[in-house]
């Protein structure tokens, strides 16, 4: 598109300098912005740690040497840009956005204009989240994804452009050598408590995972999260930890060959929009239709909003605000507390089934983005008098102990209600449908499941295909 207007910049300076997640959504809107006018000159003033995420973009990089911080650091990057070159080269740079505070952003961008310089800052609509806290109507529609406030920042400069399409699918070396099966990325770790999942669900769902696939790579940081990522590797021989094998350019191109990736609201999920990769999120905190979900996810990629199942469901715009429990508005636990992704009272049978049924729709999921053949899961819940529920039990170990060593099925457990003895749960996952066929015409299905009927006063079943 041509510049018709001769008082667009000539030269942009981006500034992002916030959470690496956050950065890793601007490309998507300079992708858009080179598309409609290639020949403005794109610059950005941050760590070349994110070089990787600019790839292919034409963008230069101002990196000082000295770190800026407080309110000298806004003042001195207002004046560094304006003391680099003259005359024609001199840049005429755009504030995006600066830090997580509201006056760093206002202070820089006022900076810029006392210099001459025409500025924009990012409006993240503050507002609008805050009076979403407490909706659980999962009909209600998204806000403004966070990518499109981006664009909107470039738009108040003059320029005119449409939202970005979601980000094709490169051609990018594997780290790793040549892929055999199906490969899954899982990063359960965030810099914020109330975005990571906790450690010991999170063992079961490495466990879950390498027994499915044929590689799982578990994307973390140093310190806890790296001896955690190495002692999954340790216990599962086809999990491999990342931590310290590649950089993160290197991550990013492992990411882009991976069939899925098990993501918190966290970078590696804006890392796997960037190359096109299939995500499964889980959300505790924050909430994905606040605007902050990977840009382009579809019908490929599924967001999962984990606490649903326990009555709770986050309440946060920020990971700094503690989980609260429907209908209240004070937390649910002690201030400052994450309660959204920890089953209620720790009860243990709640943590199995939370945990069962977490790792169910991560495996649907992953699947149905890897497109591998359709798995089924029967989920059966009864109630049974007191004086049947032993003689019931009794058949159903029995039934389960057979079905587990049939070649088709992945799973059967059974759960009793620690609150409510009268209740049963039982679920199942079969390989496929003909599994699940061959299943029923055994013998010790047709000896165990009308017993089952005649013990239990009532039973509710559901299927689910993944």
């Amino acid at each position: 598109m041509p510049r018709k207007n001769k008082k667009l910049p000539r030269h942009l300076l981006v500034i992002r300098t916030s959470a690496m997640g956050d950065v890793a959504m601007l490309p998507h809107a300079l992708r858009a912005l080179k598309e409609a006018y290639p020949e403005v000159k794109r610059d950005r003033c941050d760590q070349s740690l994110f070089h990787p995420f600019f790839a292919g973009l034409d963008v230069d990089f101002w990196i000082s040497k000295r770190r800026r911080t407080g309110v000298r650091g806004c003042s001195g990057c207002c004046v560094w840009p304006a003391r680099r070159g003259g005359g024609e080269s001199t840049p005429w740079p755009t504030c995006t956005g600066c830090c997580v505070r509201r006056w760093s952003s206002a202070s820089t961008c006022g900076g810029f204009r006392l210099h001459g310089m025409p500025a924009a800052r990012i409006d993240k609509g503050r507002i609008e989240k805050w009076f979403r806290l407490g909706c659980t109507n999962p009909a209600a529609s998204p806000l403004k994804h966070t990518v499109v406030r981006y664009c909107d920042v470039l738009r108040r400069l003059g320029f005119v452009f449409d939202d970005p399409q979601p980000a094709a699918k490169p051609v990018r070396p594997n780290p790793f050598g040549e892929k055999k099966g199906v490969w899954i990325g899982f990063a359960p770790f965030s810099a914020q408590a109330g975005k990571t999942y906790p450690e010991d669900l999170a063992a079961g769902l490495v466990a879950g995972l390498s027994a499915r696939y044929d590689r799982v790579f578990i994307h973390s940081g140093g310190g806890g999260e790296a001896a955690f990522a190495e002692r999954m590797e340790r216990e599962h021989p086809n999990v491999t930890a990342l931590w310290g094998r590649v950089r993160f350019a290197g991550e990013l191109d492992l990411i882009a060959n991976l069939d899925c990736v098990v993501s918190m609201d966290s970078l590696a999920m804006h890392m796997a929009s960037l190359v096109a990769t299939p995500v499964v999120s889980v959300w505790g905190a924050t909430h994905p239709a606040l605007g902050f979900l990977g840009y382009g996810s579809g019908a490929a990629s599924s967001a999962i909003t984990a606490v649903c199942a326990f009555r709770r469901r986050p309440f946060s715009t920020v990971w700094r605000s503690a989980c609260r429990s429907v209908g209240r508005r004070k937390p649910a636990v002690e201030a400052g507390g994450f309660d959204c992704l920890v089953p209620k009272d720790n009860d243990t049978m709640e943590t199995r089934i939370f945990l069962f049924l977490t790792l169910g729709a991560l495996l649907a999921g992953c699947r149905n983005s890897a497109t591998a053949p359709k798995r089924v899961r029967l989920n059966v819940e009864m109630s049974v008098s007191a004086g049947n529920r032993a003689a019931l039990l009794e058949n159903l170990l029995l039934l389960a102990e057979a079905s587990r060593a049939e070649p088709g099925c992945i799973g059967y457990e059974i759960y009793e209600n620690s609150r409510d003895s009268s209740r049963i749960l039982i679920f199942e996952t079969w390989r496929d449908a003909a599994s699940l066929e061959a299943h029923q015409q055994t013998e010790h299905f047709r000896l165990r499941a009308p017993r089952n009927r005649e013990l239990s006063e009532t039973s509710v079943l559901s299927r689910f295909e993944f």
